[in-house]
């Protein structure tokens, strides 16, 4: 993946009543890929170009590699032994297909990733269309305050299915930035027939999220919803949003005119410093223009 500036600002498109959710409960959704439109979302099939049965001498040399990695070593269960592991695959032979090999590695990672699928643009009449309700939604733009904004990254568009090196199978610890990036295109990468989107990812692994807030003793009692959303791994997770983190709110040209009052109320008293727009319909070109309220 081309190195990409990643904006200071992404978009996320709703209808009025979910705008209204996020904003007065100051959360937001991230989910299962698995609820997501897309059938191929972050299950996609896909080839080797060197590809290759993986016999016991690979695994043997596996073990090797990560009995010497400090991340390997803290994530074992407890009592679990790699030697007695490489002992068993030099009296048992094994034969692996390389392409169910690291589709059984991605499966824990996918079964675990919660997503929060967000959009550079923010005047796309497609987009406002599809997910704000035929224009009568919201659009909330979210800045790099939202610690997750941090770490999100563009959404690969292909028209065909990718084919990786294998980089994966020498470096199943990611330590480079060619099997990060494998990974990545293995989890990310849609049809271009969403690159209208201009989609960029923050996401997280459930379990991991859980173990980190479960060391803040006032999360579980400041957000018990979301505590209870992460301890239970559930499809949905509502992480809280900071009120800082609301860069603008833009309303829909087609709003109906009760939700529009309300959300105004609602940004002005909650969110002082957080810019509204209306959305309107050029009258000259086929696109949506924002005035400031």
């Amino acid at each position: 993946m081309e190195e990409i500036n990643k904006p200071k600002i992404l978009y996320k498109y709703m209808t009025a009543e979910t705008g209204f959710k996020v904003l007065e409960n100051q959360t937001i959704r991230f989910s299962n890929p698995k609820c997501f439109n897309d059938p191929y979302d972050s299950d996609m099939p896909f080839t080797i170009k060197n590809y290759k049965e993986l016999n016991n001498d690979y695994f043997i040399k596996l073990i090797d590699k990560m009995s010497n990695h400090k991340l390997v070593q803290q994530i074992l269960p407890e009592g679990f032994d790699l030697n007695v592991a490489k002992d068993i695959l030099t009296k048992e032979p094994i034969n692996k297909n390389s392409i169910d090999y690291i589709k059984d590695i991605l499966k824990p990672f996918k079964e675990k990733m919660r997503v929060l699928c967000l959009s550079q643009s923010n005047d796309n009449l497609l987009m406002w269309s599809h997910y704000s309700f035929n224009h009568t939604g919201i659009v909330i733009g979210i800045n790099d305050t939202f610690d997750f904004l941090r770490n999100a990254v563009p959404v690969p568009y292909s028209r065909i299915i990718p084919e990786i090196d294998g980089v994966l199978l020498e470096d199943l610890t990611l330590d480079t930035k060619e099997a990060l990036e494998e990974f990545r295109r293995l989890l990310q990468t849609k049809s271009t027939d969403w690159k209208y989107e201009s989609e960029w990812r923050c996401s997280f692994d459930v379990e991991k999220r859980f173990d980190f807030i479960n060391k803040i003793p006032e999360f579980k009692f400041k957000y018990p919803k979301v505590y209870n959303e992460l301890k239970n791994q559930e499809d949905f997770i509502h992480t809280p949003l900071p009120i800082e983190s609301i860069d603008s709110v833009y309303l829909g040209a087609k709003m109906n005119i009760l939700d529009e009052l309300r959300l105004i109320y609602l940004v002005r008293n909650k969110y002082p410093k957080t810019k509204i727009f209306k959305a309107e319909l050029s009258q000259t070109e086929f696109k949506i223009v924002f005035k400031k309220i």
